[in-house]
């Protein structure tokens, strides 16, 4: 039986450890579609080994009307000029010459991202009521942002050779403030997810030949790089070094021999922790924020909600599924030491961070696709025979897609079963 998934509704969390990833997944990262997707499984075996290799790519992202934007203005937009006001506010001379000061230059920044990763999964069955899992991945993830002038919206005029003069002071003002380049990358390993399951499977009830029912607890382990403050580009691939933890129910219901549909619900939270990171001093996005320095940072709540359904067998152990995915992260909270130890009279900094802490709040919706061959259909006295996955997570724009990147990703995965 393929496994799992139904969400009524929960809330609960609780509980301590190390690993990530699989069915469970680090679900709350918005560039990257890290999707649960349920076990293929077989009531005989209930215990789980995945491995899978997988690739991502993506250079839009969703805005708040659910339209197409540009992946870095998942941040806002850039002026040059507010970015020449922040350095004079912070005691910078102003690098701007003095026709182009006060004016407004914005540029259109097009980003990129790709990545190859690969993940492992096991889930181990201790009695017909509990088990226990564990994901995790490791990945390789490269990022771009190159720079357009935007001549419409400029409010001076320029003269010849202006065009290239200002990009070189661009650049010139991004190293004055310690940014180092417009291409990033990282290799390492992802955040960690163990979790605890108790569940069971009931037949023949409720007019279904099987309900495969759980509730689980878990942590979230962070083990993933976070994001170089020294280049913009650079995306994180895990929870920024937060610990969290999560509750999940899942309900997965055999409607009849080989034919399955559930629904997965989860709902998760990282800690609040002090970060060194960068700082908008005037409106400029969060990750060219001229000032540098140690953050509260709250995480907001993150929920999701996954339903799918599932044909086995179609024929001598080919199936297909499909798999709606929603997630939606609430708010962060970003704070100085200075709004902190006074909160009733806000910095400069902690006001620009209000735009900071509205743009954290993201929503996503994704369809995945999945064609699967099972080995042990055909030889069913070869219980070690393997599964063969191939998934395609699509982005999609429905309900909830907000501020997201818009990344593609294929994955190609070997299960067991035993």
């Amino acid at each position: 039986m393929i496994r799992r998934k139904f969400l009524l509704f929960f809330l609960c969390v609780i509980t301590f450890s190390y690993v990530n990833r699989l069915y469970s997944a680090i679900i709350d990262n918005r560039w990257i579609p890290l999707i649960w997707r349920p076990f293929i499984t077989d009531e005989d075996r209930p215990s789980h080994v995945r491995c899978e290799f997988f690739a991502v790519t993506g250079k839009r992202a969703y805005d708040e009307h659910k339209d197409e934007m540009l992946l870095p203005a998942i941040y806002g937009k850039y002026d040059q000029g507010d970015l020449a006001r922040a350095m004079v506010a912070l005691g910078y001379p102003n690098p701007l010459k003095p026709e182009w000061q006060g004016a407004s230059i914005p540029w259109r920044i097009a980003g990129k991202l790709q990545g190859q990763g690969f993940t492992f999964a096991y889930q181990q069955a201790i009695t017909d009521w509990l088990s226990f899992g564990l994901y995790s991945y490791v990945l390789h993830l490269e990022s771009w942002h190159e720079f357009f002038l935007e001549m419409d919206k400029i409010s001076i005029r320029l003269q010849p050779g202006d065009l290239l003069e200002l990009d070189e002071v661009r650049r010139s003002m991004h190293s004055q403030i310690g940014l180092c380049g417009d291409h990033a990358h990282h290799t390492g390993i992802g955040d960690v997810d163990f979790y605890v399951r108790v569940g069971h499977i009931w037949d023949y009830v409720l007019k279904f030949k099987s309900i495969d029912a759980g509730l689980r607890i878990g942590a979230l382990c962070p083990a993933a790089p976070m994001r170089d403050e020294q280049y913009p580009a650079s995306i994180p691939f895990g929870g920024e070094r937060q610990w969290g933890i999560y509750g999940a129910v899942d309900v997965e219901f055999e409607l009849k021999e080989d034919w399955k549909a559930g629904l997965f619900g989860w709902v998760g939270k990282r800690f609040a922790s002090c970060q060194n990171r960068r700082v908008p001093i005037h409106c400029e996005p969060q990750p060219y924020g001229a000032s540098c320095q140690n953050v509260w940072i709250n995480p907001g709540i993150t929920f999701a909600l996954s339903p799918y359904f599932a044909l086995e067998n179609l024929r001598d152990g080919f199936g297909l599924r499909g798999q709606y995915t929603l997630r939606f992260h609430d708010h962060d909270c970003w704070k100085t030491s200075a709004g902190l130890k006074a909160p009733g009279l806000q910095s400069q900094e902690d006001q620009t961070l209000k735009k900071v802490n509205e743009l954290s709040a993201w929503g996503s919706d994704y369809f995945s696709v999945s064609a699967f061959y099972d080995f042990s259909k055909v030889n069913p006295e070869y219980t070690h025979y393997p599964i063969i996955t191939l998934t395609w997570d699509i982005p999609a724009a429905v309900f909830v897609a907000d501020r997201s990147a818009k990344t593609q990703q294929i994955s190609l995965g070997i299960e067991w079963n035993y």
